[in-house]
């Protein structure tokens, strides 16, 4: 369990999970959430770690964590597909699903604790953001804040740099005399205003809460040129991400090409025996879709149908992956020990009626535009003539057209590794049932590979 002995009421994630305990509404203004006499950015961090396999640690923020409870938590509720389509649209980080359940718990405060939380982290954002003041001066103050800001704003720019600086001097002393969560800026103790502490803030305070944090942030450089030249600032960070990215994409490329090098050196021959070629037929045809928001795709299709292993969007993404419209994987024959290429494409809009015959296998989406152009642009006309495939996360609804249309429905779990095996597995069967009644050609082809290696 967390130590949260230095956790303070004064970080965002406290704040909101008071908010949402006592059913307070918080406003949000302009590019701030108001919290009585305390505003924070939109986009701040909270202390709430994301579970995701990654060398650096991200965290939600603010915003990500109000974007999620406003989609998923209520009433009215998102499909997990819908939600994070608009996450991308608002530009959110969706909440992993590994995080939610501990989220929405924290939050409605029906534990205390979750392992998520960072509480350095909440400490350092509180002392970095920490703008309460006491409620008996919070208007007067206010005034004179804003007051301020028009009287900054008329100056020249080198006397604004000398506010600046005794600005920093004196924030400077202020830190090192405060307490983390027990002093706030005005050197009195924490508190927050009204009963529950999250009655709305006047626009004075607002604008007074805003021109602090302007303050706090500014930069003493010349322009975003001189920036670059400041020799306690270091950019390394930059380049080793580029470095890292760019060897999770050189690994990915590498052990495709030694994939289809390896298959195509099959066709020919073995190292025990010769296998013959398939000269009757052409190689099996599987149909994958082309979309990103597809489970599988011809992103992640190659690890799915070979390494019986899912990748997400996000992290086919981080490791570099990126779109193969043609493919070749090999596939064990059930009984043997001889494999079997196999062929991914993303647009069967350019097979021959003739090639359409070693298809195997399409997986579909569940919309019907998928099929347009093809040689089957109807649904029930192309299912009774291929192997239909949908496969879904299993805490979705499944698409009514996929319930009407001849599809076979394989379902993984969102978060479970290792069960993508078993899906797997249960679609190699289902191709392996459709070749022998439908695609006898292709049935004898292997059973002439398999007598090769039992002679």
């Amino acid at each position: 369990m967390s130590d949260l002995s230095t956790m303070t009421s004064t970080d965002p994630l406290s704040l909101a999970r008071i908010a949402m305990m006592k059913g307070a509404t918080v406003v949000k203004k302009d590019d701030f959430y108001v919290f009585g006499s305390m505003s924070y950015p939109l986009k701040v961090e909270t202390c709430f770690r994301r579970t995701l396999t990654s060398a650096k640690t991200q965290y939600y923020t603010l915003k990500d964590v109000f974007f999620y409870m406003e989609c998923m938590v209520g009433p009215e509720t998102m499909s997990i597909v819908d939600y994070r389509r608009a996450a991308v649209k608002e530009r959110c980080l969706a909440v992993v699903e590994a995080d939610a359940k501990d989220l929405v718990a924290y939050l409605s405060g029906e534990v205390d604790t979750v392992s998520q939380l960072d509480p350095a982290k909440a400490a350092e954002i509180a002392a970095q953001y920490s703008t309460a003041t006491k409620t008996s001066s919070s208007h007067e103050h206010a005034e004179r804040a804003v007051k301020s800001t028009d009287k900054n704003m008329a100056k020249s720019d080198a006397d604004a740099k000398i506010d600046k600086l005794e600005r920093t001097d004196d924030e400077k002393a202020l830190r090192r005399k405060r307490k983390i969560g027990l002093i706030n800026s005005d050197g009195g103790p924490v508190s927050l205003s009204g009963a529950d502490g999250f009655e709305m803030a006047s626009v004075a305070e607002i604008h007074a809460s805003k021109r602090r944090m302007l303050e706090r942030n500014q930069t003493s450089v010349a322009d975003r040129v001189s920036v670059l030249r400041n020799s306690k600032a270091d950019y390394s960070f930059i380049t080793n991400e580029m470095k890292q990215s760019r060897g999770l994409y050189d690994v990915v490329m590498s052990k495709r090409k030694a994939d289809e090098a390896a298959a195509e050196k099959l066709e020919g021959s073995s190292k025990k025996k010769v296998l013959p070629a398939m000269n009757t037929v052409m190689k099996p045809i599987i149909v994958i879709p082309s979309a990103f928001g597809s489970i599988i795709n011809s992103t992640n299709a190659r690890e799915m149908l070979q390494d019986n292993s899912y990748i997400p969007l996000e992290e086919a993404r981080a490791r570099g992956m990126e779109r193969v419209t043609e493919q070749t994987i090999l596939r064990k024959i059930p009984g043997s020990n001889i494999e079997l290429p196999y062929k991914l494409i993303d647009n069967p809009t350019k097979l021959a009626d003739e090639e359409w015959k070693s298809v195997v296998a399409v997986f579909a989406t569940g919309q019907a535009w998928q099929f347009k152009g093809w040689k089957w642009a109807e649904p029930r006309q192309l299912f009774a003539n291929v192997l239909g495939v949908h496969i879904c996360v299993d805490d979705t609804a499944i698409s009514e057209n996929i319930l009407q249309w001849s599809c076979k429905v394989l379902q993984i779990n969102r978060s479970k590794r290792h069960s993508d095996a078993i899906a797997m597995n249960k679609f190699w069967e289902h191709v392996d049932q459709f070749v022998k009644i439908h695609r006898p050609e292709i049935q004898k082809e292997i059973d002439n590979r398999k007598a090769q290696f039992t002679q």
